[in-house]
């Protein structure tokens, strides 16, 4: 058993709020990620006795999990911790937030809810928070059961609405690749050096003892969890994978696929920045236009949306979604003449 990623005493805000307590345990339900910020906290729970029970009448506190799923981007997690959050204060039960980062404004908690911030700028942006760790980086685990490493470099990228690098060859989404937070871990041992936008994935990487290089997310929670913490363990930052020589390569399919999730998720520079890969390999690419147009819109660019729609207009004159696009753009230039 290896000494955790950061000194013990850094964990010590949570230790005096959660020592010799009986709990409600709320776990995030999201993906292998998730299962292991879980792991790790169960971890640290045994080590301070903190019990968990499933019985209302029992519990001294609700403990809500900690991760990167604070605010409004993610419905079902917000969704879980809010009816839990309510009701136990409705029962008269104080309720507690294990580290997590603020994706979006727009959440409301109970009165006296002690928020613990993982990183600096969740800290500055909810008011009363407790700057702590990323629960991972308080586990424990055995490396002598890990696989060795096999090869030199694996570079990870994920697919989902956080995606914000640019697209490079990689051998695909760790958490789709896994099940579970052991085969997530022992993902990551066997390559000596593993470069990836997956937060937990590189912390995955690091609690091997392997190096990591962690790129940006789609909002600035991966760059703030490495200024606070990472950056003194051993892990690398890269803006750009392109500044590892990484050979970009784009497939119009994932592209568009990419693009229209950051557009139902909100965010629309990530859609724009999609839409503009794919615009890359495949300049005649009417849908890609379209979206660029539909989410300049939404940023209230209309000028630029309005150019991105007669392009996608320009390359198929017929298209209907282009049409309607572009007649928001006109109408809106027009409200400002």
């Amino acid at each position: 058993m290896t000494e955790s990623l950061l000194p013990r005493e850094l964990f010590d805000p949570l230790r005096r709020v959660l020592a010799q307590k009986r709990v409600m345990y709320i776990p995030n339900p999201g993906n292998v990620g998730d299962q292991l910020i879980a792991a790790s906290t169960r971890n640290f729970f045994n080590e301070i006795l903190t019990e968990v029970v499933d019985d209302w009448e029992r519990a001294e506190l609700l403990v809500c999990a900690g991760g990167g799923s604070l605010g409004t981007l993610y419905p079902k997690p917000l969704g879980i911790r809010q009816e839990k959050l309510w009701e136990a204060h409705e029962r008269g039960l104080r309720c507690v937030i294990l580290p997590q980062s603020l994706t979006q404004d727009g959440e409301e908690f109970p009165p006296d809810t002690i928020i613990f911030a993982r990183e600096k700028l969740t800290l500055s942006r909810i008011s009363g928070s407790i700057l702590v760790p990323d629960m991972a980086l308080s586990f424990r685990i055995e490396r002598s059961i890990l696989p060795k490493p096999e090869h030199e470099t694996g570079v990870f990228l994920r697919r989902d609405i956080e995606r914000a690098s640019p697209m490079v060859r990689n051998l695909g989404d760790p958490a789709a690749m896994t099940s579970s937070w052991q085969e997530y871990v022992s993902l990551a041992a066997r390559y000596q050096h593993v470069i990836t936008d997956r937060l937990h994935f590189a912390i995955g990487a690091l609690l091997a003892g392997r190096e990591a290089t962690l790129l940006a997310n789609s909002y600035p929670k991966n760059r703030s969890i490495y200024d606070a913490w990472l950056a003194n363990i051993g892990c690398k930052w890269l803006d750009d994978p392109s500044e590892a020589g990484l050979e970009r390569f784009v497939d119009p399919y994932e592209g568009m696929e990419m693009s229209l999730v950051c557009f139902q998720s909100g965010n629309f520079a990530g859609c724009i920045a999609a839409a503009r890969s794919v615009i890359e390999v495949r300049p005649d690419h009417a849908g890609a236009w379209n979206n660029i147009c539909a989410a300049l819109n939404q940023l209230g660019r209309f000028k630029e949306a309005k150019e991105a729609g007669e392009e996608a207009l320009r390359l198929l004159p017929d298209f209907a979604l282009a049409k309607g696009n572009l007649e928001v753009s006109l109408e809106e230039l027009r409200k400002l003449e």
